[in-house]
């Protein structure tokens, strides 16, 4: 069944106002409704031997609760949050009541997604395992045809896509909160990042790296440090660089590769690894480099992007 070949004859749209007043109205009419900022239609059912796992989820775009039936609902909400395309969103806010040329059916979508544009969209997510079920496409067409009707967009989904970029927003999702008292290190590290610079290096600049890590990283969240979240820790990538020294510019080229990389590397050659360490700078380090060492605390002489390895012949 495809969207375009249901012939709807009447669709009512029944949910409940912010303050929880329930009203049902036509699709053309609810069409105008702000669904983002509408509560659930529905209590979602929780059993004790139930597959999915609902819960609640705390929205930064909304400041406000969500509730979720399933993990995977939670992991699109986390995206939705770090997406700065997306002004609200709301979970399951609306019962759809139709009746077309098959039929007289009923549904809840799962999201309703309103853009900084105005525009809105209706998502309905799915275990990956049951996107091509008969009555999930059945139902997807539907809920599709009263979208089109309504000028929401739909989309049907399963987990989002890029697997590494998902996990590295979930990570980030923990310091989606912003932190009192770092006014100073916000100022710092955004100064700091005026170029790009390695995250371990951006807060060994800092006198406490500890707590610059966690304001870089909200940061990165809310999208005022732009970092790249698609790389995987375990691929091997090349970057290049330019650097001015002595007066001259060249293109420095580094490469990123997993610590378990450089230690198998090191053994097939024939090396036997005696030492791992972080050595210091020296003291005059701070004479040569006084910009670049200005931050740093006179106990600290250590960076925390730098692992150097001491080698024996085998």
């Amino acid at each position: 069944m495809k969207a375009a070949d249901l012939q709807l004859r009447s669709v009512q749209v029944r949910f409940l106002h912010p303050d929880g007043q329930e009203e049902r109205l036509p699709l053309d009419v609810a069409a105008e409704v702000a669904f983002e900022n509408c509560g659930a239609i529905r209590r979602i059912p929780h059993r004790a031997d139930q597959a999915h796992t609902p819960s609640t989820h705390w929205s930064s775009t909304t400041n406000r609760m969500i509730e979720c039936e399933s993990h995977l609902e939670s992991v699109w909400m986390t995206m939705l949050d770090f997406d700065p395309e997306v002004s609200g969103f709301s979970g399951q806010p609306m019962q759809l009541l139709g009746v077309d040329d098959r039929g007289a059916w009923k549904a809840t979508p799962d999201l309703f997604v309103r853009r900084v544009d105005g525009s809105a969209t209706v998502m309905e997510v799915k275990n990956p395992g049951r996107l091509n079920d008969a009555k999930v496409k059945a139902t997807a067409a539907r809920v599709a045809a009263c979208c089109a009707a309504a000028g929401w967009g739909y989309e049907l989904v399963g987990e989002p896509p890029g697997r590494q970029r998902t996990i590295n927003v979930l990570a980030l999702a923990g310091y989606r909160r912003e932190m009192v008292g770092v006014s100073d290190y916000r100022a710092q590290l955004l100064s700091l990042a005026g170029e790009p610079v390695p995250l371990g290096q951006l807060v060994s600049f800092t006198a406490e790296p500890l707590v610059a890590r966690a304001v870089v990283l909200h940061l990165c969240w809310t999208g005022e440090l732009a970092v790249d979240l698609k790389p995987e820790y375990f691929e091997t990538r090349s970057r290049t660089e330019e650097w001015t020294m002595g007066g001259q510019t060249v293109q420095m080229r580094f490469w990123n590769r997993p610590l378990h990389a450089m230690t198998e590397a090191f053994t097939a050659a024939g090396f036997r690894i005696s030492v791992i360490s972080e050595p210091p700078f020296v003291p005059e380090a701070r004479e040569v480099f006084p910009e670049e060492l200005r931050e740093f605390e006179p106990t600290r002489t250590r960076f925390l992007c730098f692992l150097f390895f001491v080698l024996e012949a085998s």
